[in-house]
């Protein structure tokens, strides 16, 4: 992290440069959730379902905070990304150059397979609600990835379970 004192107007240091200051009148929770909504989804995306340019990911609860992050990383590192998210959410996730699908009012198993033919490379369940009800398998191409939010660390089963992770592995 480099050196880094406090002093009585503020902080000096080597890498004081890289600090963001918080803006006057932001919670600092809100300030820090900000960044751990893309601190996750980065490690979703790169370090979990190892993702590169040109491959389709589908997010699950797009809408949300981890969700509209992953749709940022994803549209900056080159993937095709769809997400589901309720009605009045579908413009949102549009704007983030997403593909939109209304889980409640379409069966987004057969919407995905209309729109890529054979499944994505990844599916990411952010809704832990929803954890236990969506079937992400179906999505998820042969010896992809799929991750469910409950749960950071990777298994090698798919055991479908509520909160469980699926990471088949890549051949």
């Amino acid at each position: 992290m480099g050196d880094l004192r406090a002093n009585g107007d503020g902080f000096t240091g080597k890498y004081v440069s890289e600090l963001t200051p918080v803006p006057q009148g932001l919670d600092p929770a809100e300030a820090v959730s900000l960044v751990a909504n893309y601190v996750v989804a980065y490690q979703v995306l790169h370090r979990a379902a190892q993702v590169a340019p040109g491959e389709q990911v589908l997010i699950h609860g797009a809408a949300g905070g981890i969700g509209t992050a992953l749709l940022q990383l994803g549209k900056l590192a080159g993937l095709e990304m769809y997400g589901t998210a309720s009605s009045s959410k579908q413009e949102l996730v549009a704007n983030l150059s997403a593909t939109p699908i209304d889980y409640r009012k379409e069966d987004f198993v057969q919407r995905i397979s209309d729109l890529t033919g054979d499944g994505v490379d990844a599916v990411v369940t952010l809704s832990v609600a929803a954890t236990c009800d969506v079937p992400t398998r179906p999505c998820a191409r042969e010896g992809d990835w799929s991750f469910s939010a409950p749960s950071l660390s990777p298994r090698p089963e798919c055991s479908g379970s509520c909160g469980t992770t699926c990471s088949c592995p890549r051949s």
